[in-house]
């Protein structure tokens, strides 16, 4: 409202609270309150206000997600603008699978913490989620609610976030090798080619093994170092 009225010179009428506002602009007068409105805002928006971000609650695992755990919240409700449904962040689990719907609009992410196994939805969230690969370990942050899906009542977390885990930097010489095997068969069937975020999903020896793109970046910058391999970066390959 502050931010209107100090433009009221170029609109009809304008009207708000703290969460919301509207107004009318006097003809012809769009690009003076354009103006207007961003020089009065430039000096109030810092990096850290312009920054989305999430607020954790609490740090929960795989094993949380549950119908037991979503009833000891029901004490919490109802939820609102000043009491907002706590967000939940679950760290260092790996995509064991994405799935997405017809319109590529939302995503479901299967994760596991190599116990426990959960299929999470990430709605409009397609443009983060591709960022990933199966066998990326992340952290992903959302709230906790029922999911009622043909007849069965389950637990699910909804998620609003998604970030790569540190444990992507591991690297050991079994990797190494992996990674290498792979490359070298591609090469020596005229491929060399590959891109620079995934080698995956790949099979040796018989088992299926996931490369992560931190995992990959490594290896390819040791592999370079060691002048084992020649890479150049062409495009967006």
């Amino acid at each position: 409202f502050d931010a209107l009225n100090s433009c009221n010179s170029s609109l009809i009428k304008f009207g708000g609270h703290e969460l919301a506002a509207g107004f009318t602009v006097a003809p012809g007068l769009i690009d003076t309150f354009r103006q207007n409105i961003n020089d009065y805002c430039k000096p109030l928006l810092t990096d850290e206000i312009a920054a989305p971000h999430i607020q954790i609650d609490s740090v929960i695992t795989l094993k949380d997600i549950c119908m037991q755990t979503v009833d000891a919240l029901d004490i919490l409700e109802p939820y609102g603008i000043s009491n907002k449904a706590p967000v939940f962040c679950i760290k260092d689990v790996m995509i064991k699978s994405i799935r997405y719907t017809q319109n590529k609009k939302h995503a479901f992410l299967t994760l596991t913490d190599g116990t426990y196994t959960k299929e999470l939805p990430a709605f409009s969230m397609q443009d983060l989620v591709s960022d990933f690969y199966e066998g990326d370990y992340v952290s992903v942050a959302g709230i906790l609610s029922v999911n009622n899906f043909r007849g069965v009542t389950s637990a699910q977390i909804v998620i609003k976030d998604i970030h790569e885990s540190e444990k992507n930097q591991y690297i050991d010489r079994r990797i190494l090798a992996d990674i290498f095997t792979l490359i070298k068969k591609r090469i020596e069937t005229g491929n060399n080619t590959l891109s620079k975020n995934n080698l995956q999903p790949v099979y040796v020896a018989g088992k299926k093994i996931y490369f992560n793109r931190l995992q990959t970046k490594t290896a390819l910058k040791i592999f370079s170092e060691l002048k084992i391999l020649d890479i150049e970066t062409t495009g967006n390959a």
